[in-house]
């Protein structure tokens, strides 16, 4: 197999890998469970709804923005998939 495939290839694993861990630092991060510290026990005043619901957004973003790194994690898998299949009909095709 082309040693420059292989190297392809292997940098789209590398590349896919570092999304998904990316995704999973996100996924474990504090942002992820702010919500259940902005209960009324914590507010003083009207803004523990506007609050919840600000927060409610933002994880709805970052949940979307790691199903999005896991799903490019997914496309350079298929793509380091078919960068060494070309490769090893180059190399049997000669």
């Amino acid at each position: 197999m082309s040693g420059s495939g292989m190297e392809e290839a292997w940098r789209l694993r590398a590349s896919a890998d570092e999304l998904r861990a990316l995704a999973a630092r996100v996924e474990a991060t504090q942002a992820m469970t702010l919500h259940l510290d902005a209960g009324d026990a914590t507010w003083r005043g009207p803004g523990p709804e506007l609050c919840r619901r600000l927060l409610a957004g933002n994880q709805y973003q970052l949940r979307l923005a790691v199903e999005e790194l896991r799903r490019r994690g997914g496309i350079l898998d298929r793509q380091a998939t078919e960068v060494e299949v070309e490769a090893l009909l180059r190399s049997v095709t000669g």
